[in-house]
């Protein structure tokens, strides 16, 4: 389970390769909305949207006519669902069928952990909060620690549909599908590959190595300390020679938003539940 586990995270240090630098994502809120477009290339376009249930919807259009739908299923790994359509944009029920995304990838994460840093401590974000009694004053003791890893990642000879592809990477990382997006265009794009009908039709293969730094945050309820939680904060620093060299990319809680109201509002979200509060310093 362990080997899984570290195959599927570290396949994330793709995403280094291909976005420019200093971009966040904040953590996945499964909640039901309207579909969004994340890919528009020639004449293929790309919407997605997630369930209240947290499944991930990919529907591809060519032309303007619905051409597929991958279904990534919460709580599920390695699977994407897939429903075609006809020319019409009808359903065809009968060509239903299930891709594994370990068939097209290959994920390596270094099992020996670099030197990880000693704990640091940011500090206190203090808050106050509305209740029926008027003000309570509470915070957050905030520290992490980082730990570093050396990744790689592979394509293997991919040839086949767009949104198959954006579906097996963004299941096999579980980043978000608007990233996951930017990378096959960023991909396709620097690679010379066109894109006609939705499908991919040249062999796609790349290599990619990193350096992955997981960020623990360790926070701690100053009203009361045995409320604790541990929240996580991800950056990928490109260390392959033939690709964006020296670019990074993040993921979830950075130290270098410590101070900033986003942070601050992050991590009250994830400790407590007043519905009318504010922050009142940092300290």
């Amino acid at each position: 389970m362990r080997k899984i586990f570290l195959r599927f995270i570290s396949s994330a240090v793709v995403f280094a390769i291909l976005l420019t630098n200093n971009i966040h994502v904040s953590a996945a809120v499964y909640t039901e909305n309207a579909p969004e477009v994340v890919f528009d290339m020639g004449d293929t376009q790309i919407e997605y949207y997630e369930t209240s249930s947290g499944d991930r919807i990919f529907l591809q259009y060519v032309n303007g006519v619905l051409t597929q739908k991958n279904t990534l299923i919460h709580g599920k790994v390695d699977i994407v669902e897939r429903e075609f359509f006809d020319s019409n944009g009808r359903s065809q029920t009968s060509m239903k069928d299930i891709i594994k995304p370990s068939d097209y990838i290959t994920a390596t994460l270094e099992e020996e952990i670099l030197k990880p840093a000693p704990r640091a401590s940011l500090g206190t974000i203090n808050y106050r909060a509305i209740i029926d009694t008027g003000y309570t004053y509470y915070g957050l003791r905030c520290s992490y620690t980082t730990t570093n890893q050396n990744s790689t990642y592979t394509i293997r000879s991919y040839v086949g549909t767009v949104v198959d592809l954006v579906s097996i990477l963004v299941s096999a990382t579980n980043l978000a599908a608007s990233i996951g997006s930017t990378v096959i265009k960023r991909i396709c794009v620097s690679a010379g590959i066109a894109i006609t009908g939705g499908v991919i039709k040249s062999a796609l293969s790349t290599t990619v190595a990193c350096v992955k730094s997981t960020y623990k945050w360790t926070l701690v309820d100053t009203t009361l300390s045995a409320h604790s939680k541990n929240v996580y904060g991800y950056k990928y620093h490109v260390t392959d020679s033939n690709y964006h060299t020296g670019d990074n990319y993040y993921e979830g809680y950075q130290p270098s938003d410590w101070r900033t109201q986003a942070l601050a509002v992050w991590f009250h979200n994830e400790m407590f539940a007043y519905s009318v509060w504010d922050v009142v310093g940092w300290s």
